[in-house]
């Protein structure tokens, strides 16, 4: 009772939770960018509205729920994060998690499941509000506008990366890259499966080709390509937070029960969260992790 009534309150008190984000989105500038993305924790409570069966659980017969993280690239940390139920997709949280958190400044990067397209309301109130997001590779708007006739190499990555940059209709931007390495490794799984598979059509495998190891993005800002890039790679960062979260923290289950006692319970690993951020960057910039895994070090 000592852990748990707290952790109840905690969940009840939604305007001090907000208060508290608020706190950490002002110090979000207006040309960061904050990576958004979610994951799904195991949850088979039978007393709380937020344990249920999403897409992917359902097969293994076990109940989540999901949380959303926000991210900023420059600052390395979670800013806010927000409890949903599991069986809620990411496209149908993505405007209330703006809203509730009350997101108004800043460049959204997230992946397909958030899709500008489903927060144009939360745009337009928001002038300093913007995002980069990838699109489908069968959208249409990638041959309209010719995005697989690529126009030069990235300098400053690693990687051998082609690349193209168009306005279009709506004053929207298109980047398109093409990176070989990626496309080689596309190239030998398709054409393994095709094998294993008997399923090898010669149609199909020229058409697939020619977007193995590529990524359309689409954005309402205009910016140098290689920023572009960069910025869409830099999303492994919130991957990482989500890999020490469940594996370094221990925090792929929650053992809470009701509503409240389950926001709580999120509340303060979100904390736990940014204290880890702080941990590493602060062992990285020591030279730590030289010589030193994270867990090792802890």
């Amino acid at each position: 009772n000592s852990v748990c009534g707290p952790m109840n309150r905690i969940g009840m008190d939604g305007s001090k939770r907000r208060a508290f984000y608020q706190l950490r989105m002002e110090n979000v500038a207006a040309d960061h960018h904050v990576a958004i993305d979610g994951m799904l924790k195991q949850d088979n409570s039978k007393v709380n509205d937020l344990s249920a069966f999403s897409r992917k659980a359902r097969v293994r017969g076990s109940k989540e729920i999901s949380v959303l993280y926000a991210y900023d690239i420059e600052i390395m940390e979670p800013v806010c994060a927000e409890v949903f139920p599991g069986n809620y997709i990411d496209p149908s949280a993505y405007p209330a998690f703006i809203r509730d958190n009350d997101i108004r400044k800043g460049i959204l990067v997230g992946d397909k499941g958030f899709p500008p397209s489903k927060i144009k309301a939360e745009l337009a109130e928001r002038p300093d509000l913007h995002f980069l997001t990838p699109i489908k590779r069968n959208d249409v708007r990638i041959a309209d506008n010719d995005m697989l006739a690529f126009e030069g190499v990235l300098e400053g990555v690693e990687a051998n990366v082609v690349y193209k940059k168009k306005q279009i209709k709506g004053g929207r931007y298109l980047y398109s890259f093409k990176d070989a390495r990626r496309a080689g490794l596309e190239d030998n799984t398709y054409l393994a499966n095709a094998q294993k598979k008997k399923t090898f059509s010669p149609e199909k495998y020229a058409k697939k080709k020619a977007t193995f190891g590529v990524i359309v993005l689409e954005s309402d800002q205009d910016m140098e390509p290689i920023t572009a890039y960069k910025c869409f790679e830099d999303r492994w960062l919130l991957e990482l937070v989500f890999n020490r979260y469940k594996n370094d923290e221990c925090l792929d289950h929650t053992d809470a029960q009701g509503d409240f006692s389950v926001i709580g319970n999120e509340f303060i690993n979100f904390i736990s969260t940014v204290i880890t951020c702080r941990i590493i960057r602060k062992a990285e910039k020591a030279g730590l992790f030289k010589t030193l895994s994270y867990g090792e070090l802890m």
